[in-house]
């Protein structure tokens, strides 16, 4: 394997250099990933291949626009219909209903992410079937260089995983953008910025390299896509050890999100009513 032969001698050029800093560790540890990955075959593995895009392109799509009509204006209704007048008023009002609006509406992105993904499935088995499930990711389209070792049936439960964490933590800071705004209408707009911005700056100009990249590469959209987040190595240099891109990811919008939902208590526990 040409890429394990690559690792290796970078890790003895590094190791003869008396290197043993960020550079090195990232270098063993991808080489300790791809070491375990098995020589990929030649498998019919559509089924799969279609069920992966759809996660990554409609998929997305389809969860971003339904996140924004279902959630973006949650809490800036309240406020343009002057039922918040009511419900900051109440002795347990605040509390209770801004709970009621968090767990409604987790509920409601949970049910649709399963929808959508649930039924693409259901069309791919029935069109082309899951044949191929014991061959390797790189064997997938995207994901020659991923370094994970898992197999087809191991990869797809993950990626569907990650979407819907992704889609729920933008629902998070949608509802947090919505106790902020009055008007429906900028809830909509800022959160639909949010959302659609990286991928108008990767997918539409192709902008790869810069700061504007930088960002994109921890944006909601990647998250929910799933697919750049595995497809290849990418690991960030944290206090001087390497941490893979998922597992920041994961960290990062797992903390972003609870702080956004404590945001989002005080936020429209705060608000004033006129």
């Amino acid at each position: 394997n040409a890429q394990i032969n690559t690792l290796e001698q970078r890790l003895k050029t590094l190791k003869n250099k008396g290197q043993h800093d960020f550079e090195y560790k990232k270098t063993k540890l991808h080489y300790s990933m791809v070491k375990k990955i098995k020589a990929p075959g030649i498998y019919f593995n559509w089924g799969w291949r279609e069920t992966s895009e759809f996660i990554n392109t409609l998929g997305t799509l389809i969860m971003g626009a339904m996140i924004l009509l279902g959630v973006s204006t949650v809490f800036s209704n309240e406020y343009s219909t002057n039922m918040d007048a009511l419900i900051l008023s109440s002795k347990n009002g605040k509390s209770r209903v801004i709970t009621a609006k968090l767990l409604a509406s987790g509920i409601f992105i949970v049910i649709v992410a399963l929808f959508f993904t649930l039924l693409n499935l259901l069309i791919q088995f029935k069109t082309m079937g899951f044949v191929g499930g014991n061959s390797t990711l790189q064997g997938l389209f995207r994901y020659e260089n991923s370094p994970y070792g898992w197999t087809l049936v191991q990869y797809i439960p993950r990626q569907i995983g990650v979407h819907l964490f992704g889609s729920l933590a933008f629902g998070f800071i949608a509802l947090f953008v919505s106790s902020l705004c009055k008007s429906g209408l900028a809830s909509f707009f800022i959160s639909g910025c949010i959302f659609g911005l990286p991928l108008f700056f990767n997918s539409i100009l192709f902008i790869k390299t810069g700061w504007i990249a930088k960002i994109n590469e921890f944006s909601y959209a990647i998250l929910m896509r799933g697919q750049p987040i595995f497809s290849e190595f990418k690991a960030f240099n944290i206090f001087g050890h390497p941490v893979l891109y998922l597992n920041l990811m994961l960290v990062l919008f797992t903390l972003l999100s609870i702080a956004l939902i404590y945001l989002t208590y005080r936020s429209f526990r705060s608000h004033q009513v006129s």
